[in-house]
């Protein structure tokens, strides 16, 4: 696993206290702030509506977060492959589905496997 993917996992995973939940996106946002011009408190605020998935549990957290790092790192045109790539690991881009099928641990992996094809597709 990568610096920012283990960066992503380990602070997806730190203990949460009232008010300081970090969502799935903020952490893998966070990992990746620098390359796409942010600050982590920027990048912290971009991504503060998206933890549970867009919009009551639809796209997931991570897979909005991959898409925002394409786009402010000027790799927009790869937004699709990323999409893609994730729904062949996973079996969807759905927070609903992918909940139905998992429990919350398995959330880690999927910051895991967002932070790997950012890696693997845009920065490796």
């Amino acid at each position: 696993m990568s610096a920012r993917a283990d960066k992503a996992v380990a602070r997806f995973k730190e203990p949460r206290g009232e008010g300081k939940r970090i969502s799935f996106a903020q952490t893998v946002v966070i990992a990746y702030a620098d390359l796409a011009g942010l600050s982590e408190k920027q990048a912290m605020n971009l991504t503060a509506g998206f933890g549970g998935g867009m919009g009551k549990k639809q796209t997931c957290g991570v897979v909005t977060a991959m898409l925002m790092i394409s786009g402010l790192s000027e790799n927009g045109d790869k937004c699709r492959k990323i999409m893609d790539a994730f729904e062949k690991k996973t079996g969807s881009t759905m927070c609903g589905e992918l909940l139905e099928k998992y429990t919350d641990e398995y959330c880690s992996s999927l910051v895991k496997c967002a932070a790997e094809l950012l890696d693997q597709n845009m920065f490796g």
